[in-house]
């Protein structure tokens, strides 16, 4: 057990002010102690060697014991072939080994496909994983014979703004609110399923704008090669905020006590501008 600590100075008060901080606020993950949580060591959990079907075997043999987040690549006795792969998981194996005689099917190599294509539902078009995409998830991707397809859902405050209004399973279509309204839940990209249903939630568009934190789970740890006491948020992808609307909150934790300056730069032609907030 880690003795928990407070990162921010001024918990107490804050805990004080506002009667729920510790069940809602953000900043209450700064304040361990005061909120009474707990931080304890991580310990991994661990699987057993797995039972194999009779023609199937483990790439490299198998082991007395696994950790957490090791996988088995099961592959074929006859071919050489993978036939799917196993990945120990807290509650054990991630999925039961398929038979060989099974992997000449045309199925999915992993039973985690659909999930990954609801988080990046541009895991079966992109360039960067298209390749892996259809070896391992060749049911999900599209790759085997049928004709389900997904429909345009034609929502009432939303729109489709992808060409296509049906599409195969593991390609995207992609909506957008409309202007007198505002997105504040939902998937606005969305992936076809073999099911013919759309991955992902229905946007949820309305007229007033929420507050919301954007991309809050992703804390990232600050670059080692920058100059000392330096930080930048640079445009990319991971920090873009995609909506329309003010910034009325920054947050960045520090492991000791101190002052921020934070520097917004704009483009202005060929050079940026600072603006400091």
């Amino acid at each position: 057990m880690v003795t928990p600590v407070d990162v921010l100075s001024n918990c107490s008060k804050l805990k004080e002010t506002i009667p729920d901080f510790c069940t809602s606020a953000v900043e209450r993950f700064g304040c361990f102690s005061t909120c009474g949580f707990s931080t304890q060591k991580y310990k991994p959990a661990t699987c057993s060697p797995p039972s194999l079907p009779s023609d199937v075997y483990a790439a490299g043999g198998l082991k007395s014991v696994y950790k957490e987040g090791e996988v088995i690549n099961v592959t074929c006795t006859t071919s050489g072939s993978l036939v799917n792969i196993i990945r120990c998981t807290k509650t054990g194996w991630s999925g039961q080994a398929r038979n060989c005689s099974l992997a000449t099917s045309c199925e999915d190599k992993i039973l985690s496909c659909q999930n990954i294509l609801a988080k990046f539902p541009e895991f079966c078009i992109s360039k960067r994983s298209s390749n892996s995409a259809l070896t391992y998830c060749k049911k999900t991707c599209g790759g085997c014979p049928g004709k389900t397809q997904c429909k345009d859902p034609v929502g009432k405050k939303y729109s489709r703004t992808s060409k296509a209004e049906v599409i195969s399973p593991g390609h995207v279509m992609t909506f957008k609110c409309q202007n007198d309204s505002y997105h504040v839940s939902g998937d606005l990209q969305r992936a076809c399923s073999v099911s013919g249903a759309l991955l992902g939630s229905e946007p949820v568009c309305q007229s007033t704008p929420t507050a919301v934190d954007i991309q809050f789970e992703k804390i990232r740890k600050r670059r080692e090669d920058l100059p000392k006491e330096v930080a930048f948020l640079l445009d990319d992808v991971n920090y873009r905020i995609p909506y329309n609307g003010k910034i009325t909150k920054w947050y960045y934790y520090c492991q000791q006590a101190g002052n921020i300056d934070f520097i917004v730069f704009r483009p202005s032609g060929l050079r940026f501008h600072s603006i400091v907030a």
